[in-house]
């Protein structure tokens, strides 16, 4: 199909003071600026005299009365030779060739116009503007064309933008494949509205009140930029939009519902209104709820490629009982392509990602994909750790119909953040053996990482092992865990060395409060991208302040030793156990024994062969002194006497020794004679110990 020898002319209608949108507001005067352009490849030809051509535009009767028509002016002309006025008989603005000599419309060329004095105070809603060719003998000039007009409230700065809190997409980029009628396409169009915000879309504490829809309206006749027309009939031929019918899709919500357009209806062009059901408070929700799409099938394009668009217009929305969100016209682009060769097209999810949060969850993954000439297909499905089944379906026969399917995957036993690949396959038969293609999409399942608990306990409360301690843990979602312990001070952080599928581990805290941090990393942060290993295993405490990933979740713990450093005990054994020192008067460094240093120095007591006495009063701390055995001096021995005695037999001398004075018979004599004590002892040392029982000294650090 050529678009050259099978054009039109393309209509565009736009408010200027409104992003050129085809849109006015309740009771605010508008300019529209009219815009038509010749695409049929050739010239138009403009008759003059009393059979001159002439453009006759019909304004909405629904929104205008016969006095707000007539006040509305056409100005701004683009080719001379056009004059206005206005048709009492018809209720149209006339645009007439009053040249006296024919003239002509240049292929390719827009002719433009302006229509002011705009003003409704109308109901809001989506409407039309006609305008019809009269007296035009160029062959493809249409009999008329048709543009979405759209009357909304003005906004107010005190309500809510509705594009806020809403993303509106129509699927598979709004693609449509044009056909002939030979061998028409039907397309299916898949609109999707999404909640982007944190709230539901209507969180008041009661019931909504009055009528909240969306009416979807299209740019209606067979030209490029029409997606087909919209010619009225009690039986719409094939290719008209009046054969357009909406459903639901998928629905998150708890309930919406559609109204498909009747001929027999008042309205000259088609427009479908969605609305959510009475029951439905939240109108649509977060999270797993925050999803609904609706399907516009039977279209047939008989029309050349290019863009075109639909108009999705939001009235009567409210946020709660005392706020309301502005209406709102959402204008989404639609392309029209000619048929691809038979097979999937895309394959898609409405959701951005999908949220878990413990193993157990059942997840819910909504698909939809688009093929085009396809009898079934079967999906298949990739999840690191996991085996999911498969899931086929057939179509009967392959049509050549551009179709829409969806499904919901359900799955659980995610352990962690990861992608979700899904393949579809697409078949020229229901047996599956004739493979036309595949096309395949991605869905990211976030499990930000959590910890159920963390907890500490002590496993042996006697001495000396009374420091030892065992951590446990659950977590889930991680990519990556780290445990860093770290004296109450804040001071000589250390990552402990945990293998990574570990859920315990014992720890033998050397300070008397010892608090382990437990940090979850996310799956894309690898083990060493969340600390900086520094010597001695330290951590590097500032590397959040320096832009490092931060823990996606965090926990702490506590560990009371009730043996403090510096404790010195009795031990059986010759080997000191775990978190203890011999008491030998060994050196020790401070990077090796931070605690115990900062309380003794470099220097370990010597304990060998000692006995502890208290220190305080007679005792300085750590003063030595006392020796295993001692000879007495004089000076230590106790005061005492010696005795002496004897007897004189004949003149035998008697005296008292060291006195120089004796006598016998009672009589004193001047010669010194002394007797003495017979002498006893060896000058040994003697024992200066209690009885005593040999232990080792062990100081704890």
């Amino acid at each position: 199909m050529d678009s050259t020898t099978n054009g039109s002319i393309i209509i565009d209608i736009a408010n200027p003071a409104l992003d050129n949108q085809p849109l006015i507001y309740d009771g605010v005067s508008a300019a529209l600026k009219v815009s038509l352009t010749n695409q049929l490849g050739t010239a138009i030809s403009l008759q003059a005299g009393t059979s001159a051509s002439y453009l006759e535009i019909f304004m909405p009767l629904e929104i205008f009365s016969d006095e707000e028509l007539q006040n509305m002016q056409v100005e701004n002309i683009s080719q001379e030779g056009w004059a206005s006025s206005y048709n009492e008989q018809d209720l149209s603005l006339m645009l007439r060739w009053d040249d006296t000599e024919a003239g002509s419309w240049a292929a390719g060329s827009s002719f433009s116009f302006d229509i002011s004095e705009i003003l409704s105070t109308a109901i809001t809603g989506t409407y039309s503007i006609l305008i019809a060719f009269h007296n035009f003998t160029t062959a493809g000039v249409p009999l008329q064309l048709a543009c979405p007009l759209i009357l909304n409230q003005k906004p107010q700065s005190t309500n809510v933008d509705l594009s806020t809190v809403l993303d509106v997409d129509v699927t598979n980029d709004g693609l449509v494949y044009v056909s002939d009628a030979d061998s028409p396409i039907t397309n299916v169009l898949n609109v999707n509205f999404k909640n982007i915000s944190t709230h539901d879309l209507y969180d008041g504490s009661s019931m909504w009140s009055g009528t909240p829809k969306v009416i979807v309206s299209f740019v209606y006749g067979i030209t490029s930029g029409a997606l087909a027309p919209n010619n009225k009939s009690d039986n719409p031929p094939e290719g008209s939009a009046w054969n357009i019918s909406a459903k639901i899709g998928i629905d998150q919500t708890t309930g919406w519902k559609v109204t498909n357009p009747s001929v027999t209806g008042q309205a000259n062009t088609p427009s479908w209104i969605l609305e959510p059901i009475k029951t439905n408070q939240e109108i649509i929700g977060t999270g797993d709820s925050a999803n609904v799409s609706f399907d516009f099938e039977g279209i047939i394009s008989l029309t050349p490629p290019g863009a075109t668009q639909v108009y999705l217009q939001f009235t009567g929305f409210t946020q709660n009982d005392n706020t309301t969100y502005n209406d709102a016209l959402i204008v989404i682009p639609i392309h029209k392509q000619y048929p691809p060769n038979p097979g999937a097209i895309a394959i898609w999810s409405p959701e951005d990602e999908v949220e878990v949060s413990s193993p157990e969850q059942q997840l819910e993954v909504p698909l939809n994909w688009s093929m085009f000439g396809v009898a079934s297909v079967k999906l298949t499905f990739n999840f690191s750790g996991l085996d999911i089944p498969d899931y086929s379906t057939n179509y009967e026969v392959a049509h050549q119909a551009l179709n829409i399917d969806s499904y919901i995957l359900l799955f659980s036993g995610v352990q962690a953040s990861g992608m979700l690949t899904i393949y579809c396959a697409a078949y020229s038969d229901i047996d599956q053996q004739n493979l036309l293609n595949k096309v395949q999409c991605t869905v990211p399942i976030n499990f930000p990482p959590v910890i159920y608990s963390f907890t500490i306990e002590s496993i042996d409360t006697t001495a000396p092992n009374s420091n030892t301690f065992k951590l446990e843990w659950a977590i889930a979602g991680q990519g990556s865990f780290e445990i860093i312990a770290q004296d109450a001070a804040g001071g000589n952080p250390v990552k402990l060395s945990i293998p990574s599928q570990a859920t315990s581990y014992e720890v033998y805290p050397i300070a008397a409060e010892t608090i382990y941090t437990l940090n979850l990393y996310p799956p894309s942060v690898l083990d060493e991208e969340a600390t900086t290993p520094l010597a001695n295993n330290k951590v590097n405490m500032e590397k959040d302040q320096k832009g490092a990933i931060e823990p996606a979740a965090t926990a702490q713990t506590t560990a009371v030793n009730q043996m403090p450093v510096g404790t010195i005990i009795t031990y059986s054994g010759t080997e000191p156990p775990n978190g203890w020192l011999l008491c030998a008067g060994q050196s020790i460094t401070q990077s090796q024994y931070p605690n115990l240093h900062a309380l003794i120095g470099g220097t370990v007591p010597d304990l060998r062969d000692r006995f502890v006495v208290g220190a305080g009063k007679t005792y300085n701390l750590n003063e030595k002194g006392g020796v295993k055995k001692v000879t007495l001096t004089v000076d230590e021995m106790p005061s005492h006497k010696h005795y002496g005695f004897g007897e004189s037999y004949s003149n035998w001398p008697l005296g008292i020794y060291e006195s120089n004075q004796m006598g016998s018979h009672g009589g004193k004599d001047n010669d010194n004679h002394f007797y003495g004590t017979t002498e006893a002892g060896g000058d040994q040392a003697h024992e200066n110990r209690p009885p005593y029982f040999a232990l080792t000294y062990i100081i704890k650090y």
